[in-house]
């Protein structure tokens, strides 16, 4: 990537003052830098974002077709909440949550 080329995002809301539950609607990277650890320092910088706002848990949602993201929103310690059709409801207590470590 050329500097000041996007190679990938992670979007969170960290607006719930009721629930104080951040949510993560979009996280992505270009497949040539999957692999990199990238995902992981964006998620770890949205758990620390989320948790300076005061938020307690984090939740997303993910594609049960989508197991290359299932298993990393589960290392990164998310668990399934419920499930809708195709679609997978995760969540993560952030509550004595230290960066994560995914191998």
């Amino acid at each position: 990537a050329d500097v000041g080329e996007y190679i990938g995002l992670l979007a969170i809301y960290v607006n719930d003052i009721i629930n104080h539950n951040a949510f993560i609607s979009s996280i992505g990277i270009l497949p040539e830098y999957h692999g990199l650890g990238i995902s992981e320092k964006l998620i770890n910088k949205a758990f620390a974002v989320a948790i300076k706002n005061g938020m307690k848990s984090v939740s997303l949602e993910a594609n049960n077709n989508n197991n290359r993201a299932l298993g990393f929103y589960k290392k990164c310690g998310f668990f399934e909440e419920k499930r809708i059709g195709d679609t997978f409801f995760m969540t993560k207590n952030l509550l004595g949550t230290a960066p994560h470590q995914v191998n």
